[in-house]
Parts: C-alpha cells; structure tokens; sequence
C-alpha cells in the first residue's frame, strides 16, 4: 500500500503534483496539467486529482475521457457535489441529457444553493424539450443569484417554445438590462414579437441583432424587414 506522504524518486509528493497540475490548469496548459495528475494519483490516488484531471479533459473537449475521471473522483468520495456536477458537464456536452440531469440531482442534494447547477439542469430539460422542468430550474437560479443576464435569457427563450410570449419579452428584456452586448437576446426578442404580431417591433430587434453579426437575426432580417423601414 502506497502511503499518501510516500516520496516519489524525484522527491515530489503526491500532493505537489497535484498542485502543480491545478496550476497548470490555472494557466490553461491542459496537457501539462493531465500528466502531473497522472503521477499524483499514480503516488497516491484521490478523489480530488481524479476530479482536477477530468477537468483538463473537460477543458480540452475530451468528454470521454473526462467521464472515466470524474467516475472514479464520484466512487472515492459521493459526498462532494464537484464530481457529479462536472460529470453532469461532460454528460451534457455528449448530449446524455439524462444522465446529466441525474447527477445534477446528486449535486444540488450536496449543494442546494448553486445557480449553475441549476441552471445547467435547466439546459438539459430544454434540450429534452421539457420546458416546463426547464422554466422551474432557471427561477430556482434566478432566486439564488438574480444578477445574471444568461438566466433571463435562457428562460425567456424557454418560455418562447412555450408560447407563452409575453412573459418571454419581459424576461429577455431583462436580460438585456443586466447586458445588452448579447447579440441572441435581441433575436429571441425578434422573435417573441413577430410571434406577438408586432413585424415592425421584431424588425427592430432583428436588425440590432444583425449588427452584432447574429447570422439568424441577419437571415431574419432579409426574410421579413425588406418592406419594413
């Protein structure tokens, strides 16, 4: 058995390395990072390399790869909510909607006050085209942290698949109070008011978002404003 503490030949503990690869990761050098989490836990296996190295997988687009660590982060320690809810990422990005939702149960369980995981939850409903759930999870977030325009516009969009137009212009509008950079916010706004009935209003919002090279909103604009001043 390999003690925590054990020095490798290189006098380099278990724990060095995996600071070293958490700096690596800081500074975006994925593959530097994954080799000295390749030898942390070859010393000495723990939940939080296993965790650390799945992120550098994660942040390099290797999401299989990822799942293989953050399974094991998940097998030594179930009580932190970090692996389920990263393991609940990479399931996202591979489209296992519902594997993802599942560990974001597990997470909100161990953490119940983050927004992201709610939110992210909420993008997996939305791809499930359950927009229901998905509305619940993103006001879940909103309520913890109502600062944060991505919320108002994932949830107006939602609520724009649910017909209900209205309350998708009140909460995309919110998002763009909180940014109005965001060039899709005023293509869902487009949208919601030509849904409305209102072409002049949607042209509107279509042409903002086409200055900000929003290719739908340009193609929008090509479609429906040509008669529109």
């Amino acid at each position: 058995m390999i003690l925590p503490g054990l020095l490798a030949s290189c006098g380099y503990t278990a724990n060095r390395y995996s600071e070293k690869g958490k700096k690596s990761l800081e500074k975006g050098d994925y593959n530097k990072a994954i080799e000295y989490f390749d030898k942390s836990i070859e010393i000495s296996a723990t939940a939080d390399a296993y965790n650390a190295r799945g992120i550098a997988y994660y942040q390099k687009e290797e999401y299989v790869e990822s799942l293989g660590s953050f399974n094991m982060a998940v097998e030594m320690d179930n009580t932190n909510y970090k692996p389920y809810y990263n393991r609940g990422n990479a399931y996202l990005q591979l489209g296992y909607y519902n594997k993802a939702i599942d560990d974001y149960e597990h997470a909100l369980v161990r953490n119940p006050g983050s927004p992201d995981i709610h939110l992210n939850k909420g993008n997996s409903h939305f791809y499930l085209k359950q927009f229901d759930q998905a509305v619940v999870e993103f006001d879940e977030a909103i309520n913890i942290e109502g600062g944060d325009y991505l919320l108002f516009f994932n949830k107006g969009k939602t609520l724009f698949f649910l017909e209900k137009y209205d309350e998708a212009l009140t909460s995309l509008l919110k998002s763009v109070d909180l940014n109005d950079k965001y060039p899709a916010t005023y293509y869902w706004l487009g949208a919601c008011s030509e849904e409305s009935g209102d072409r002049q209003e949607a042209c509107n919002y279509f042409k903002e978002a086409a200055s900000m090279n929003n290719v739908d909103a340009q193609k929008a604009v090509e479609e429906l404003c040509s008669e529109v001043i």
